[in-house]
């Protein structure tokens, strides 16, 4: 009996320990309906996808979003110029950091072809709506410090909810910025960067990674964000 009785209180030791899973929102984003991020949440998750810059399925990705990695940049140069005079990425851009249309420079070349609804005058225009959508949300979330990354992660957003209406604004949020830990003590074991969940129910339903990788990392970025979503997903068996 007494075996049994010290059995069971690991067990149930075990489990509050399990049911401590700890997940930080980085950013500012919130809902005023679902409030706050716990592993219940979790349960229903239908799908765990990739996204990557321009021509990332031929690589393997789930999607591409209709921007080069260049593209990136020059959005995320825009974004934080006292950043972007020191910063390589941003030499010869051609960018004017003191213009509300900083992309001028880009009229009149062709935007990068998609097939959705939503259709681009030239580059300069698909670059400015870029460039606005993504300061917006940084502002809106009080995002620090900015990286080509989180540039990326914004413009899943933009791509699922407006450029495809895969993810009806009315039906689903696209959150970001989520990271889990075991414990609120211990470290973080991962970061969420696309967290899709129906807005009824507050359940997430898609899981995905982004990369905004060049043509020669792609398959390296690929691989990471294959690793990170499955370390996601044993984690999370451990508490649903």
């Amino acid at each position: 009996m007494k075996i049994k009785g010290l059995i069971l209180g690991l067990s149930v030791l075990f489990s509050s320990m399990l049911g401590a899973a700890y997940f930080e929102q980085i950013n500012n984003y919130s809902s005023s309906k679902c409030r706050k991020w716990s592993p219940k949440r979790f349960r229903n998750v239908k799908s765990y996808i990739t996204a990557g810059v321009n021509n990332a399925k031929s690589f393997g990705f789930n999607y591409a979003i209709p921007i080069t990695r260049k593209g990136v940049d020059y959005v995320w140069c825009a974004l934080v110029p006292e950043r972007a005079v020191n910063n390589r990425s941003c030499y010869g851009a051609k960018i004017d950091y003191k213009s509300d249309r900083p992309f001028g420079a880009f009229a009149n070349q062709k935007a990068i072809a998609n097939k959705y609804d939503v259709q681009f005058a030239d580059l300069e225009d698909q670059l400015q709506t870029y460039y606005e959508y993504t300061k917006r949300l940084i502002h809106e979330e009080q995002i620090d410090r900015p990286n080509v990354g989180v540039v990326l992660e914004l413009l899943s957003r933009y791509y699922f909810q407006e450029l495809t209406n895969m993810y009806p604004k009315n039906r689903y949020t696209i959150a970001s910025g989520v990271a889990y830990h075991k414990t609120a003590s211990q470290r973080t074991i991962g970061e969420l960067d696309i967290i899709i969940y129906n807005n009824s129910t507050c359940e997430v339903e898609v899981i995905g990674e982004s990369k905004a990788a060049s043509h020669k990392s792609m398959r390296g970025a690929l691989r990471k964000a294959k690793g990170q979503l499955r370390r996601f997903r044993n984690f999370i068996q451990d508490y649903i």
